[in-house]
C-alpha cells in the first residue's frame, strides 16, 4: 500500500521554540542538541537556514539527522555510469541529474545500517511517482519497500518511509524520476544520548589527572584520549564497574556507538563488555554482549529488529575489565511513535504517527483520512488508518475501531478478538455456563453445551441421561469394571470397586492380592486345607495349584488312594511306612513304621536283632548273628546250621543239613535222614556205621586192615577238603575287604611278562580318594534325601560344606562285587591306576581274536543312567597300551559321542593318550580315525571324527572335549559345564555314550550323575543326589571322587535346574518373550521369576567362590575383596564394585613405581576365553593404567558409554585426545586422533597408541617406540532403546574385532550399559551360531564374575528384546549361519534344529 501525505513545512523552528543562552555549539530548550551547522551555530537561534548549510553526514530539522549517504564509507554509484556525480553528492537540493538516460542510483554501505526512511529532493515534482525504492541485506535478492508512506515536504522534496525492520547493505532507486533527480539523504537516526542524564558506579581522580565524570562520554566529543578530558574512568579494582544514562523523554534506538580509549595501556579495558537496554518498568528490551577477542576502537552495536520500536528508559554498559573507560557513547534513534519534534512532543488529536519535524499527522487510527484523521472506520475495519479487517469470529463482524476488539462474540468463544474457544468445561455466550457433570471430562459442545465427547458414568451421548448398566463404568459406560470388583460391580464414575473386593483385600482400590491361603470378597475366606500348600485361586477358592493329600485337583475331594501322599497325590509313601500307608496330606507314617523304630518320621533303623512294625518284633533266634532285615525279618547274614532262609524259622527238610540246610543228607544214612545241625545220620543204612555212616561195619567176611585203611583214607579226604575250602573262604573275604577299601590287590601268582614291561604312562601308585567305602553289613540308602526341584535353593543356601563332605564319607560300598579280571596279572598293566578297575559284572567286553592277539578286557564299564534309559560307558582315559583297544571298543560298540573330561597333559603328567588327528588320519590296527572338523569354544571344544575298518563301512562319530576341568577338583563356577552337559545331549542317541576323564571315575562320576540327577528331576520333581551316586558306584568303583566333586555335583544341578525350559530357538523368541509376559497369581510376570531364580544363583555362586577363598591359603578371604597391599582404593570409582581376583588382569609394571590393579574383569568370549572386558570409565588416577590395559592386552576395540555424560563429573579422567591435531600425552603413551565418524548413536574415533619403550624394570635398555591402532566408539545411547542397541550391536560386530584382539567394554561403573551389550554380544554369538539360546545361562556366567550386570529386571526384559528384535529380521535356522548338529558343526544348508523342544519342555517350565 502506498499512502502519501502532502506536509508543507517551514524549516525555521524559531516560532515555536524559545531558546536559552547555551554554550557555543549547543543549543534547545535545555541546550541538549549539538550545533552540526556549517555556520557553527552562531545565530541566536542556531538552526541552519537550508540543507546545504548542514554539516556533512548531517541533514534534516536542525541538522540534527544523520545521513548515512554522505558517510566517508558510503559509495554511490549512477547506471549507467557516470564519471561526476557531484550534483548528487554536493548537498545542494539545485544541482540535479545531467543526465536522460539514468536506470538507478546504488548506495552502498560498508556495513548494514538499519532503514527507516530517507528524503529525495528533485526539481519536478511529477517525477515523485516514478520513483520506487528497493534495497539488499548481506543476501544478493533485492527486497521492495512494503507498506510504503511517501510524506511531501515541499514542492521538491518527499520523504518515505517502509515498513522495513532489517538492515540494509544497499538502497537502491530506480524509475523515470531519476531524470529529475538532485538529492538523495537516508537516514541514520539522531544522537538522543546527548547531554542525558549519565552516572558511573564509581569515578577515577587520580592527582593531576583529567575530570573522568560518567557525562564525558555523552557531551559530543568522540575523542579516543584520556588526556583530552573527554573520556570516562572508574576506579581501579571496583568489581564490575558500570555506567548508566537515563533518558528525559523515552526514545526508541536502533544502534549504538561506542568510543574506547584508543592508549596501548587501556585498550582491552572494553573487551567483553555488556550493553543492556531498560523500559520504563527496568525491565530488558535488548542485550548484547561484545563476542570478540580482539579489542576495537569503535564499537558499533545494532539493536535487534525486535527491540526497534520499543522505547527505552535507561542504557546499561557493564565490563568484565576491573576499569570501565568510555569516550564517547551515542544512541542514534528518533521520538518514540506518537510523539515528534526534537523535544518529542505528543502528536495531536487521533494520530498514531506523526512527522517527525511538523507534527503533522502521516498514520491514523481508528480514522480513514490522514492527516485529518476525521473519518471513522466502516464496519467491518479498524486500526491505522482502518486498513485491517475486524476477527471473522466477532458477531455480526462489528469491532472496535482502534483496538479491533469485538464487540459481541457467538456462543463458544471469547477474548477480545472472539477467537479463544471456551475452555473445557465451559460453553454458550462469553463461555459463561458451565458443562454437565454428567459430561466426560466435564467437557461439552462449546456452543449448545452437549456432551459431544461422551459421557462420564452415563451411556447416552451426547444427552448423558442413562446411568451405567451393572458392570460397566467410565466414558461412555465403555470400560468393564475390573474382575477384581466383587461382583464385577464398580463405581460408574472412577471404576473403584465400592462393593468390595473379589480376590483383593483393600477395598475400593482392590489392588493388593490376598494374603496367602484367603479367596473370596476382600480376602475373608480361608483356602480349603485339602488345597497343596494351603494355596488356592483368590477369586474362586478353587485349589488352583493342585491338591495336598487329594488326587483330583482343582476340586480336592478324594483321597489318595493307598500308598501315595502329597501334591495331588504324586509321591508315594516312604517305604519305611508300615504297609506303605502314611499320612495322605504331609506323608509321616501314621499307621507306624516298617523297620525304623520312631513314628511317624520313620527314620531311625530298628535296633540289631529286631524288625517290623516299629520294630516290635525280634528276629528269629536262629539268624546268624541275631541279625535280620529291619522290614522283611530275613536274615540277611544267613541262618544257624539247621534253619531254612530266609526267616530261620523253619527247620531243614528231613534230607539236607547244616548252614542255611545248604547240605545233602549222606546217602548212607537211613532214609537219607540226618542231623540238621551237624549232619550226623539218624539211622544208618545195613552194614555202615559212624557219625555220617561212612564206615562199613565189620564182619567176619571182612578183613580188618581194609576196613580200616578205607575208613583212615575217607578221613584223609575229607580232613585235605575241609582244609582247602576254609582256606579259599578266608582268602576271598581278604580279597574283597582289600577291594572295598580302595588299597592295591597284589597278586600272589607268577609274574607275566607285561608285569616286568615298563610304561612310562602306567602310574606305580594308586588313585587318592578322599574317603573309604563305608562297608555297612547290608545295602541300604539311609542317607538318601530326596530334595524338591523348588526347595534346592533354599537347601544349598543352608547347608554349608562340612554337610557334603559327612555324607561324602555315607557312601556305601556296593555288596557282592569283584575285580578279578581287572586285577588279574595279565591284565592289570592295562590299568591307568593300579586301584582303579571296572566290577567284572559291569565291565565292556571286546570281541576276542586270537589271531590278531586281541583279548577282551578293557577299563571301562557300563554305567545305567536315570531309569536306565540312558547308557554310558564310563572308560579311563587310554594310555599307550589300551589304544587300540579303546578306539576298538569305539567301533565294536558303534558309539557315537564320547565325552572327555580331561586334557592330555595336567600339572606336567600324562592324563590320557591323544586318540584323534589334528588334521588327516591315524592308524589304529585296522582300524582308521579320520578327522572331519574341529570346532573350539570359551570351555570347550567339538570334533567331528571317522572311524573305518576295511570292507565296512565307515562311521562317524562326535567327541566333546571339555577343557577346564582340573584333575580332581571342580571348575570355578558351573555355568560352563551345564553349558557343556547341555550341548552333549542336544541331540538323542540309542548308542551307549562314552564317558572319559584319566582314571575315569572322578570328574567321570561327576558328569554322569548331573546328567542323572536332572532326568530325575524332569520326571519326578525331585533331586536325590546320594542315591545317585549309590547307584553309580554299584556299576564303576569310586564314581565321584572327592568332597568337593559331590558338593560341586549340587551345584551344578542348582544352576541346570535353574536352565529347565528356558531354552529357546531363534524362531519362537517372540512367542518365549510373551510367556514371560504372563502375570502369576502371585501377582508377578514370569520374568520377573526368572530373574529372580537367577539373581538367587548368582549370589550364592558369588558366596561359595567367597567361602571356598576362606578356604584356600593362597586367598585373602574374600575374591571380592582385596588387600590395601593389593588395590589402591582411589582407583574404584564405586566401593561396592570391585573386580573378582580370580578374573582380574594384572597389569605388567615398568617401573616400580606403578601397580598391577585396575578395576577390570575378563570375560569370556563365546569361542575363545578372557577375550573382552569390562572396566569403568577411567578415573583421574587411572587414565595410564587404562592405556597399559590397552596395549598391554592387545586390545582392538573400546566400546564406551557414559562419556559425554562424565564430562562433568570430577571422578571423570579425561582419556581421549581432544581434537585431530591435538595428541593426548600421559607418559608413556600418547594417543592421536586420526579419523572420526559420526552417527546419530555413536562416533567411530581411529586412535593411534604410541608407546614410548623406555628403559624400566621390563625392559632393561630402551629401544624404538611402538605403535598401536585402536578404534573406539564412543556410543551416545542414554536409554535402554532395544532398536538402537541392536544398532550399536550390529555397528561393534562388523569390526571382527575379536579376530585379532580384545574388545573393553566401559562406562561409568563397568557394569552398567558395558555389562549389557557384551551380554547382548555373546547372546548374539550364540543365535548366530546355533539355533538355540539359553538367556539365563549367559546371564548367569557373567553375573558370577561381575555380579553388578544386568542388575534390574528392566535390563533382563531389554536382552529379550533386543533378541526378539534381532529374530524378526532374521530367517529362522536357515539364515542363522553353521548350526550344532549332535554338538557338531554342519552347514546351514543341511542343519536341522539342534534343540528339541520337547526334551526340555516339562513341569518346570515356568520355574
Amino acid at each position: 500500500m502506498h499512502l502519501t501525505v502532502i506536509v508543507f513545512v517551514t524549516l525555521c523552528m524559531s516560532s515555536h521554540v524559545t531558546y536559552s543562552a547555551c554554550p557555543s555549539g549547543w543549543f534547545g530548550s535545555n541546550c541538549t542538541f549539538q550545533c552540526h551547522c556549517t555556520s557553527n551555530c552562531t545565530t541566536p537561534t542556531t538552526e541552519c537556514p537550508s540543507n546545504y548549510e548542514c554539516d556533512k553526514e548531517w541533514f534534516g530539522a536542525a541538522c540534527q539527522y544523520k545521513d548515512l549517504s554522505n558517510l566517508t564509507t558510503t559509495t554511490i554509484d549512477c547506471n549507467p555510469k557516470q564519471n561526476d556525480i557531484t550534483w548528487l553528492i554536493d548537498r545542494n537540493d539545485n544541482t540535479c541529474n545531467p543526465a536522460n538516460n539514468s536506470q538507478s542510483v546504488v548506495i552502498s554501505f560498508i556495513e548494514p545500517y538499519p532503514y527507516t526512511w530517507l528524503r529525495i529532493a528533485v526539481n519536478d515534482a511529477a517525477s515523485f511517482n516514478s520513483l520506487q525504492v528497493s534495497f539488499k541485506t548481506n543476501s544478493s535478492a533485492d527486497m521492495a519497500c512494503t507498506n510504503q508512506i511517501k510524506t511531501t515536504i515541499d514542492a521538491k522534496r518527499i520523504d518515505i518511509r517502509c515498513n522495513t525492520m532489517f538492515d540494509v547493505k544497499q538502497v537502491i532507486v530506480q524509475g523515470q524520476g531519476l531524470r529529475s533527480l538532485c538529492s538523495v539523504y537516508i537516514n541514520g537516526g539522531r544522537n538522543v544520548a546527548l547531554k542525558q542524564l549519565a552516572v558511573q558506579s564509581s569515578t577515577y581522580s587520580g592527582e593531576g589527572e583529567q575530570k573522568a565524570d560518567a557525562t564525558n562520554a555523552v557531551d559530543g566529543v568522540t575523542t579516543n584520549i584520556f588526556n583530552k578530558g573527554s573520556c570516562t574512568h572508574t576506579n581501579p579494582g571496583h568489581q564490575s564497574p558500570n555506567w548508566n544514562l537515563t533518558f528525559i523523554k523515552h526514545p526508541v534506538v536502533n544502534r549504538f556507538v561506542l568510543y574506547n580509549r584508543n592508549e596501548d595501556c587501556c585498550i582491552d579495558r572494553l573487551k567483553h563488555f555488556t550493553l543492556q537496554t531498560l523500559d520504563a518498568n527496568d525491565k530488558t528490551v535488548y542485550q548484547y554482549t561484545d563476542p570478540n577477542d580482539a579489542p576495537q576502537i569503535n564499537y558499533a552495536v545494532t539493536v535487534a529488529a525486535s527491540a526497534r520500536n520499543i522505547p527505552i528508559r535507561k542504557i546499561n554498559i557493564r565490563a568484565t575489565s576491573n576499569i570501565l573507560t568510555l569516550c564517547e557513547v551515542e544512541a542514534f534513534g528518533d521520538c518514540s511513535p506518537g510523539s515528534w519534534g526534537l523535544d518529542c512532543v505528543l502528536c495531536e488529536g487521533k494520530c498514531n504517527q506523526c512527522h517527525p519535524e511538523t507534527g503533522a499527522c502521516l498514520v491514523c487510527n481508528g480514522y480513514t483520512n490522514p492527516p485529518n484523521c476525521d473519518q471513522t472506520c466502516p464496519d467491518g475495519n479498524y486500526g491505522i488508518n482502518c486498513a485491517q479487517r475486524c476477527s471473522t469470529n466477532c458477531s455480526q463482524n462489528l469491532c472496535d475501531a482502534v483496538t479491533g476488539f469485538c464487540k459481541a462474540c457467538p456462543n463458544g468463544y471469547k477474548g477480545s478478538f472472539c477467537d479463544q474457544v471456551c475452555e473445557s468445561g465451559k460453553w454458550g455466550p462469553q463461555c459463561a455456563n458451565t458443562c454437565n457433570e454428567s459430561c466426560w471430562d466435564s467437557s461439552c459442545n462449546n456452543v449448545n453445551g452437549t456432551c459431544d465427547y461422551g459421557c462420564d458414568g452415563f451411556s447416552d451421548v451426547p444427552f448423558c441421561t442413562e446411568v451405567c448398566i451393572l458392570g460397566k463404568w467410565g466414558k461412555n459406560c465403555s470400560q468393564d469394571c475390573s474382575k477384581n470388583c466383587y461382583n464385577q460391580s464398580c463405581n460408574r464414575l472412577n471404576g473403584t470397586c465400592d462393593d468390595g473386593c473379589l480376590g483383593y483385600s483393600n477395598p475400593p482400590s482392590c489392588n493388593i492380592t490376598c494374603p496367602f491361603g484367603k479367596w473370596g470378597k476382600n480376602c475373608q475366606d480361608q483356602c480349603s486345607s485339602n488345597c497343596y500348600n494351603t494355596s488356592c485361586d483368590r477369586r474362586t477358592g478353587i485349589c488352583d495349584q493342585g491338591c495336598s493329600g487329594y488326587i483330583n485337583p482343582p476340586d480336592c475331594n478324594i483321597v489318595c488312594d493307598h500308598g501315595t501322599w502329597g501334591a495331588n497325590c504324586s509321591f508315594p509313601c516312604n517305604n519305611s511306612c508300615f504297609n506303605a500307608s502314611c499320612n495322605h496330606r504331609n506323608g509321616s507314617c501314621d499307621l507306624g513304621c516298617d523297620g525304623f523304630n520312631n513314628p511317624p518320621v520313620c527314620t531311625e533303623e530298628c535296633p540289631s536283632g529286631y524288625w517290623g512294625q516299629n520294630c516290635t518284633l525280634a528276629c528269629s533266634s536262629h539268624c546268624s548273628n541275631a541279625s535280620c532285615d529291619g522290614q522283611t525279618g530275613e536274615c540277611y547274614l544267613g541262618c544257624m546250621a539247621g534253619y531254612l532262609p530266609p526267616k530261620c524259622e523253619q527247620g531243614c527238610k528231613e534230607t539236607f543239613y547244616g548252614i542255611n540246610c545248604s547240605k545233602v543228607c549222606s546217602n548212607n544214612c537211613s532214609k537219607n535222614q540226618c542231623d540238621s545241625n551237624i549232619g550226623y545220620c539218624l539211622r544208618c543204612i545195613d552194614n555202615h556205621e559212624g557219625h555220617f555212616c561212612e564206615a562199613i561195619s565189620a564182619s567176619p567176611e571182612t578183613p580188618v586192615g581194609a576196613i580200616v585203611g578205607s575208613i583212615i583214607a575217607v578221613i584223609v579226604i575229607c580232613v585235605f577238603i575241609l582244609l582247602a575250602v576254609v582256606f579259599w573262604r578266608r582268602r576271598q573275604a581278604f580279597l574283597k575287604s582289600k577291594m572295598n577299601q580302595g588299597v592295591e590287590i597284589k597278586e600272589q601268582n607268577r609274574s607275566s611278562t607285561f608285569d616286568r614291561m615298563e610304561f612310562s604312562d602306567l602310574e606305580n601308585t594308586k588313585i587318592a580318594a578322599e574317603a573309604i567305602y563305608n562297608n555297612v553289613a547290608a545295602y541300604k540308602v539311609v542317607d538318601s534325601q530326596p530334595i524338591a526341584v523348588k526347595d534346592l535353593s533354599t537347601f544349598l543356601h543352608s547347608h554349608k560344606m562340612d554337610y557334603f563332605e559327612n555324607q561324602y564319607k555315607k557312601i556305601p560300598a556296593p555288596k557282592n562285587v569283584t575285580t578279578e579280571m581287572g586285577m588279574n596279572s595279565l591284565n592289570k598293566h592295562k590299568n591307568r591306576y593300579k586301584n582303579i578297575c571296572p566290577y567284572d559284572h559291569s565291565r565292556v567286553h571286546l570281541e576276542i581274536n586270537t589271531t590278531k592277539n586281541e583279548e577282551d578286557y578293557i577299563n571301562a564299564s557300563y554305567v545305567e543312567g536315570f531309569n536306565k534309559d540312558d547308557k554310558f560307558i564310563a572308560s579311563q582315559g587310554p594310555n599307550k597300551v589300551i589304544l587300540k583297544d579303546f578306539v576298538r571298543m569305539l567301533w565294536e560298540q558303534r558309539v557315537d559321542k564320547v565325552v572327555m573330561l580331561t586334557n592330555l597333559i595336567e600339572e606336567g603328567t600324562v592324563k590320557c593318550e591323544k586318540y584323534w588327528p589334528d588334521d588327516g588320519i591315524l592308524q589304529f590296527g585296522e582300524i582308521q580315525v579320520k578327522m572331519i572338523s574341529t570346532e573350539t569354544f570359551a570351555d570347550y571344544a567339538i570334533r567331528v571324527l571317522e572311524l573305518s575298518r576295511p570292507r565296512e563301512a565307515g562311521r562317524t562319530f562326535t567327541q566333546f572335549h571339555f577343557t577346564t576341568w582340573p584333575d580332581k577338583g571342580v571348575p570355578e563356577v558351573p555355568w560352563g559345564l551345564v553349558d557343556f552337559e547341555q550341548r552333549v545331549f542336544s541331540q538323542p542317541t540309542s548308542r551307549p555314550i562314552v564317558v572319559h576323564c584319566s582314571a575315569g571315575v572322578g570328574r567321570t562320576g561327576t558328569f554322569i550323575a548331573l546328567h542323572n540327577v536332572m532326568r530325575e528331576a524332569e520326571q519326578t520333581g525331585h533331586v536325590d543326589f546320594f542315591k545317585t551316586v549309590v547307584k553309580l558306584r554299584q556299576d564303576r568303583i569310586l564314581m565321584i571322587q572327592t568332597a568337593e566333586q559331590y558338593w560341586f555335583l549340587h551345584k551344578a544341578a542348582q544352576v541346570a535346574i535353574l536352565c529347565i525350559g528356558t531354552t529357546v530357538t531363534s524362531g519362537n523368541i517372540v512367542g518365549r518373550i510373551k510367556h514371560l509376559e504372563e502375570t502369576s497369581l502371585t501377582g508377578k510376570t514370569k520374568m520377573e521369576a526368572e530373574f529372580k531364580a537367577v539373581s538367587t544363583v548368582c549370589e550364592d555362586s558369588k558366596q561359595d567362590l567367597n567361602n571356598r577363598a576362606n578356604e584356600s591359603p593362597e586367598t585373602d578371604g574374600n575374591v571380592y575383596q582385596n588387600s590395601d597391599e593389593i588395590i589402591d582404593k582411589l582407583k574404584n570409582r564405586f566401593s561396592n564394585i570391585i573386580p573378582n581376583q580370580k578374573y582380574r588382569p594384572f597389569l605388567a609394571c615398568e617401573t616400580r613405581d606403578m601397580k598391577d590393579y585396575i578395576n577390570a574383569v575378563f570375560l569370556p568370549g563365546f569361542k575363545k576365553r578372557d577375550q573382552q572386558l569390562l572396566t569403568q570409565l577411567p578415573m583421574p588416577k587411572t587414565v595410564v593404567d587404562f592405556w597399559r590395559l590397552v596395549a598391554q592386552y592387545s586390545i582392538s576395540l573400546i566400546v564406551a558409554f557414559d562419556v559425554d555424560a562424565m564430562l562433568t563429573d570430577e571422578t571423570f579422567g579425561h582419556y581421549l585426545p581432544q581434537g585431530a591435531d591435538q595428541g593426548l600425552k600421559c607418559s608413556p603413551f600418547l594417543i592421536t586422533l586420526k579419523d572420526i565418524k559420526k552417527s546419530t548413536l555413536w562416533e567411530e574415533h581411529k586412535l593411534m597408541v604410541e608407546i614410548e619403550m623406555r628403559k624400566s624394570l621390563l625392559s632393561p635398555s630402551p629401544n624404538n617406540n611402538e605403535r598401536q591402532e585402536v578404534i573406539h566408539l564412543k556410543c551416545l545411547l542414554t536409554d535402554l532403546d532395544p532398536d538402537k542397541l541392536l544398532s550399536i550391536l550390529r555397528q561393534i560386530r562388523s569390526y571382527n574385532a575379536l579376530t585379532n584382539g580384545r574388545i573393553v567394554y566401559t562406562c561409568r561403573d563397568g557394569a552398567k550399559y558395558s555389562g549389557l551389550v557384551c551380554v547382548l554380544s555373546l547372546l548374539l554369538d550364540r543365535m548366530e551360531h546355533d539355533s538355540c539360546l539359553t538367556v539365563p545361562l549367559v546371564v548367569g556366567m557373567i553375573k558370577t564374575i561381575r555380579p553388578e550386570v544386568i542388575p534390574n529386571l528392566d535390563q533382563y526384559r531389554v536382552l529379550y528384546d533386543v533378541l526378539g528384535r534381532y529374530s524378526d529380521n532374521t530367517v529362522t535356522y536357515g539364515n542363522i549361519g553353521n548350526v550344532a548338529q549332535n554338538g557338531a558343526v554342519v552347514s546351514k544348508e543341511n542343519a536341522k534344529p539342534s534343540f528339541n523342544e520337547e526334551q526340555h519342555t516339562n513341569i518346570y517350565a515356568n520355574y
